[in-house]
């Protein structure tokens, strides 16, 4: 008769991507439409002009929704008491068979927190990825092993769906990309950066 083997696994450090729906009002869509907006610089998608894009006081209820949700990733999950506020917001439009940008992992630097909200999408207008962090290989670096079984803990990137109206939030430096609009109508979404209003450095 076979031992039955028991044991407890520790997951330390894991990394929390918070989602929330904050909803979505046709206002919010029609100034973010009504704003100039220019070619990205890989030929594929657009990016508004202003990467201000929450300082619009017509967006001020979306702002406020925003830090709300930042505020609730920070605080109640990290416990962190600083509060923070938002460096930079734009918004990005993906049409059919189209990608955001280059198409690749990026993170972003100059912040600590970062967060994509979605004002319009389907279930195949294309997600996010992201990848697993350099500082947390599968055992070691430099080795690629055979995976029987695709789990949490060995997995290389993970690909997350949201709907509208969700707003993700993430470390800043992890790895992430836009995934292609295979759906048949224009992706709207917009990404915001965060730094806290006090930050105490390390010496």
């Amino acid at each position: 008769m076979a031992s039955i083997v028991t044991y407890d696994i520790l997951n330390l450090w894991p990394i929390p991507i918070y989602k929330k729906n904050i909803g979505i009002k046709s206002e919010w869509k029609d100034v973010v439409n009504s704003l100039d907006w220019k070619k990205m610089k890989s030929g594929s998608g657009q990016v508004t002009e202003t990467l201000s894009l929450l300082e619009d006081e017509r967006l001020v209820e979306l702002k406020n929704l925003t830090l709300l949700a930042a505020h609730e990733y920070a605080e109640h999950h990290f416990r962190i008491k600083n509060k923070f506020k938002i460096i930079s917001s734009w918004a990005l439009k993906t049409q059919p068979e189209e990608i955001a940008g280059f198409g690749e992992f990026h993170n972003h630097g100059n912040c600590v927190m970062s967060a994509s909200y979605y004002f319009e999408r389907t279930p195949e207008s294309g997600g996010i990825s992201f990848k697993r962090p350099m500082t947390n290989p599968v055992l070691a670096h430099n080795f690629e092993f055979e995976i029987d079984e695709d789990n949490p803990e060995n997995v290389q990137q993970v690909n997350v769906e949201p709907e509208t109206g969700d707003i993700l939030f993430f470390p800043s430096y992890l790895e992430h990309m836009p995934l292609v609009n295979k759906s048949n109508i224009e992706r709207l979404s917009m990404a915001i950066n965060f730094f806290p209003d006090r930050l105490s450095y390390w010496s």
